[in-house]
């Protein structure tokens, strides 16, 4: 592949010189012209030579090898506590529900009385005249039902019964159990209105406070006290297999042709149907000329960009205005060779150029319309020093 820039004013000339066996001198003179001083002349092992000589291999200008870096091998441990910028958008790190994380409290801190179950967890409604933020919380997600007589038809109803035993019964005071959850504290105070419902203290699911207004969600807080509850904890048989979680965007495949070029399948001796098919049948490309010229609206959306707001109907082979689901899909344009040299250019004008509505409409700058698509991308500017290549590989790291 090759390219030429257009030339430039300059007052030096760039030479290649052989020695007199015809080879080019092994070692080479480096020569930096900083800004406002004169040249200075480096060693090709300065750890600054390559990122000013490979500036694609050292895009953040960092240092290269050099004679003086230090060896760190003895560093290197078997276990990554971190991972790279890469890393972290190339993977998505899940963590399994119940598996390989356990929080142990200190034996200092453990729940042993009654009073330590009710400093932690709660099973009544709060007084709004207290705390009115919690009491709103509870009432939003921590009272249950209704259900039993008053709703029959609740998700929770098992043969007539609730099978979480709701209503609960009033409490006076929390009741330990050696063996299973203990009996909470639901005092028999005033009902509170709850939605259309009248609810007390024998609907309330047990919750801890701090963390209810910390997450203002359902956070069902029991303390366990059964033996099966180790077991739980450190055998659990409900991990379920090993999953992987994937997500995958859409994507609209977009023709780039050039005019009465689009590709015709056919079968062996219907030809001459297949080509009259064909200059009726409409592509991505040209339909996107017909929604410029109907939809005002689409005129500041590239091609590229178009599938994300407009959905092709391959029924009817036109763009209509999308509902929904426009951030889950991309659209994308064939890779197309340098070699076919027109098709190439076409492409770098449908990235950057909205609104058109033929190819005449491409070829056209400033009210000039040029011969070829190499022609309009000059006149763009889009061929001037080194800007299609960083466009090219701004264009690779987005994909």
């Amino acid at each position: 592949m090759r390219r030429y820039n257009a030339p430039t004013l300059c007052t030096e000339v760039a030479a290649i010189f052989v020695g007199d066996n015809g080879e080019p001198p092994a070692n080479r003179d480096i020569c930096v012209y900083p800004v406002g001083d004169t040249f200075q002349s480096i060693s090709p092992l300065n750890q600054y030579c390559d990122p000013m000589t490979y500036p694609l291999l050292f895009p953040r200008g960092e240092c290269s090898w050099n004679t003086g870096m230090e060896h760190v091998e003895e560093r290197r441990t078997a276990k990554h506590t971190r991972v790279t910028q890469l890393q972290y958008y190339a993977y998505r790190l899940s963590q399994r529900n119940g598996f390989s994380i356990l929080h142990n409290s200190d034996s200092e801190s453990k729940i042993r009385t009654k009073d330590d179950i009710d400093k932690f967890v709660s099973a009544e409604l709060p007084d709004p005249c207290t705390d009115l933020r919690l009491f709103q919380i509870v009432t939003k997600c921590m009272v249950h039902g209704p259900c039993g007589t008053i709703n029959i038809n609740s998700p929770c109803m098992r043969d007539g019964q609730c099978c979480k035993s709701f209503p609960k019964q009033f409490k006076d005071d929390t009741e330990e159990k050696v063996n299973g959850y203990p009996i909470y504290c639901r005092r028999a105070t005033e009902p509170d209105q709850v939605g259309k419902y009248s609810m007390d203290n024998r609907w309330v699911v047990p919750y801890n406070p701090w963390l209810l207004k910390k997450f203002n969600a359902h956070i069902n807080v029991e303390v366990c006290a059964s033996v099966k509850s180790v077991k739980y904890l450190y055998k659990y048989v409900y991990k379920g297999h090993v999953a992987a979680s994937v997500k995958i965007q859409k994507e609209v495949r977009l023709a780039v042709h050039l005019p009465q070029q689009q590709p015709i399948v056919y079968k062996d001796g219907q030809e001459a149907q297949a080509i009259e098919r064909a200059a009726l049948r409409k592509t991505t490309l040209t339909s996107w000329f017909e929604l410029n010229k109907n939809d005002p609206s689409a005129h500041n959306i590239s091609y590229s960009d178009i599938p994300q707001y407009y959905v092709f109907d391959k029924s009817t082979a036109n763009w209509k205005k999308r509902q929904r689901g426009g951030q889950n899909v991309i659209g994308r344009l064939p890779v197309v060779s340098i070699l076919d040299t027109e098709r190439y250019y076409l492409r770098m004008l449908l990235l950057r150029k909205s609104g058109a509505i033929s190819f005449d409409d491409i070829l056209t700058v400033n009210g000039l319309r040029c011969i070829t698509f190499q022609q309009a991308c000059q006149e763009y500017g889009l061929l001037r020093g080194d800007q299609q290549w960083h466009d090219a590989l701004n264009e690779d790291a987005q994909f």
